[in-house]
């Protein structure tokens, strides 16, 4: 194993940049107008049910009404992942990103599709029910001078299946293994006892030797872990690289040779740290910083490259791969600018809507050797891309998103399921229609079949017109026909981010 960080002066730095000035402890659990304004608009506007709190106990099992015929061949669990809990005891969160989390367990069997759900019991979660108020700050909620990254744990973005345990995943701390049976929490993972309490971030990439590469960002000094973790779960290396900017980058990409890191211009600016600012409060927009794409050999971390695209903002990518003469390729889903972060995952929790800049579909280049990359932008709306995982690193040619109808933007408009070809940039979609938001839709490999089209779309949405959750899987060769088949919750449960699919 080769540790490249001293972690405990890393943590007294760290510790120092997180400590806030001096602040009354005693913060108002309610009263700044927030729960008030929403309250008000969600009593006008039903679509805003997807911003409201889960129950504290979490959804009981229950089997779905499944209108169609469900493939038989489907069968396994599928996991999701999102910020459930958006007020704690009358204090409304100011951001999306700041809801304790909540795992879905959907399971798809013979006799149909049941479903549960539970909250991730992080140390914050179970601190703050005992307490009876909210304690800790978010992402974008200030509340008091955090301790350090878990204290804000909320476990609450993405979700993985790891040697019989599944993980819960945040941006800026420890993973969190939970019982994929009953979906209780077993506690915070320790890869090792030199990164222990440090970021480890929400889109770990599982490469072809069954190893997995993560990144954690800690903008508040300059820095990013790496990690490398065996297939056997022990980690193989982990180093402590700087950052040329202070990016908020949420995932990467990992290729046959390289992790390709891009570091959009949304950065930590230190000097913005004062009383009762939120950790988002301390970022802003710098386009004139271009895009840094910081490109990092897999058999020497410390010997990168940096490549300046266009300045714009990327949370998710599809796949990276590398042509035989070393150029690498890879899509994203690109904002001109960080409005969905500064304004409409912010704005939303106040029950506002605002129009933020769309994210297209991107293609992005880079030679050998290269300093500068642009990007290839498409006119399709498009979040949440998902590939045949069996093509993780090599060559893809369909890319599945979630977008909105052209013309439409904003948060609550994303209700169409495309297929991009990357390489004839040919389209299907299928629309789900007025009064539906849709989630992230994963692609499942159909047992026993080649080909990149031969499988399963499976993905959920809400309809807030009959105030319902509903899973539907699509053929992924034949999407625009429409899902094959469609189970409905009676209730509606609010809007998440991130799963993976259990065969």
């Amino acid at each position: 194993m080769s540790i490249l960080l001293d972690r405990r002066r890393f943590l007294a730095g760290l510790a120092a940049g997180v400590a806030l000035a001096p602040l009354a402890r005693a913060v108002a659990q309610s009263g700044d107008g927030w729960e008030a304004d929403f309250a008000a608009r969600r009593a006008v506007d039903p679509s805003l049910m997807a911003f409201d709190s889960a129950p504290l106990a979490g959804y009981a099992p229950r089997a779905l009404t499944v209108e169609g015929k469900w493939p038989a061949d489907l069968r396994g669990t599928l996991f999701r992942n999102g910020p459930a809990r958006n007020s704690v005891f009358g204090r409304r969160y100011h951001h999306f990103f700041d809801g304790d989390g909540l795992i879905h367990r959907y399971d798809v069997g013979p006799d149909g599709v049941t479903h549960r759900g539970r909250y991730v019991e992080t140390a914050k979660f179970t601190a703050e029910n005992a307490a009876g108020r909210a304690l800790e700050s978010g992402f974008g909620t200030y509340v008091n001078p955090p301790a350090g990254p878990d204290s804000m744990n909320v476990a609450n973005t993405s979700v993985m299946l790891d040697r019989g345990r599944l993980l819960a995943l945040w941006e800026g701390g420890s993973a969190y293994a939970l019982d994929p049976a009953d979906l209780s929490t077993q506690g915070p993972v320790q890869w090792s006892p030199e990164t222990a309490g440090l970021p480890f971030s929400a889109h770990p990439v599982r490469d072809r030797d069954g190893s997995l590469w993560n990144i954690g960002i800690v903008g508040y000094a300059g820095k990013m872990v790496v990690y490398r973790i065996g297939a056997d779960g022990s980690l193989l290396q982990a180093a402590l690289l700087p950052m040329p900017i202070r990016s908020l980058a949420h995932a990467f990409l990992v290729t046959e040779r390289h992790l390709v890191i891009p570091l959009p211009p949304f950065v930590h600016e230190p000097d913005r740290q004062a009383p009762g600012r939120s950790y988002f409060e301390t970022h802003a927009w710098r386009p004139e910083l271009g895009t840094q794409v910081l490109i990092l050999p897999k058999d020497d971390l410390k010997a990168p490259r940096l490549v300046e695209m266009p300045a714009g903002f990327i949370f998710h990518y599809g796949n990276g791969w590398e042509t035989a003469d070393g150029t690498i390729r890879f899509d994203a889903c690109w904002y001109d600018d960080a409005s969905v972060v500064t304004s409409g995952l912010r704005d939303v929790m106040r029950g506002e809507r605002d129009r933020t800049s769309p994210s297209r579909a991107a293609i992005i280049e880079i030679a050998p050797g290269a300093r500068q990359a642009t990007p290839v932008l498409s006119t399709i709306d498009g979040e949440f891309p998902t590939i045949d995982p069996r093509l993780t690193t090599r060559r893809n040619r369909f890319v599945y998103t979630v977008g909105a109808p052209p013309g439409e933007l904003g948060i609550g408009s994303m209700r169409r399921i495309v297929r991009h070809d990357v390489e004839t940039g040919g389209v299907a979609a299928f629309d789900y229609g007025e009064g539906v938001t849709a989630e992230e839709h994963l692609f499942v490999p159909r047992r026993g079949a080649g080909g990149e089209e031969a499988g399963w779309l499976l993905g959920s949405s809400l309809d807030y017109r009959q105030g319902r959750t509903r899973l539907a899987v699509f053929d992924a060769a034949r999407l625009a026909d429409g899902p094959l088949a469609i189970a409905s919750l009676p209730f509606a449960m609010p809007l998440g981010l991130h799963g993976c699919f259990a065969a």
